[in-house]
């Protein structure tokens, strides 16, 4: 299998200026229309590097905030907190940020008022 010398040094520079999403382009191109402006082109890498650093940074703030444990808000009994929380509520606060998946609350749980991390998934 040869190398593309243009590939490679995409790939590279990508590395060097830390734009680790650009070096997938191809990956982006598959996805485009054939007739894509070169600017659709690159806001679609440009989309794709800011999902993708949006998510490593949401994985470094989960393992800097030690939680304990992490449930998924489906496992929660909302039947302990006497009908402050709600479903609803749940699912409004995940429609307030619009464009995520994920909605991360801390909670103080437990008489021991031990913080966990809850996630839910906006569809559900």
């Amino acid at each position: 299998m040869s190398v593309n010398p243009v590939e490679e040094q995409i790939r590279l520079y990508a590395k060097q200026l830390k734009i680790p999403t650009f070096g997938d382009y191809n990956e982006i191109l598959r996805r485009m229309k054939p007739d894509s402006k070169l600017e659709d082109i690159l806001l679609e890498l440009m989309k794709s590097e800011g999902i993708q650093r949006q998510e490593n940074q949401n994985r470094r703030r989960l393992k800097a905030a030690q939680f304990p444990y992490q449930k998924t808000l489906d496992e929660l009994d909302l039947s302990r907190y006497d009908g402050s929380i709600t479903k609803m509520f749940l699912n409004e606060l995940c429609l307030l940020k619009q464009g995520t998946t994920t909605l991360w609350v801390g909670l103080k749980i437990g008489y021991r008022s031990q913080t966990c991390l809850f996630w839910m998934n906006s569809a559900t």
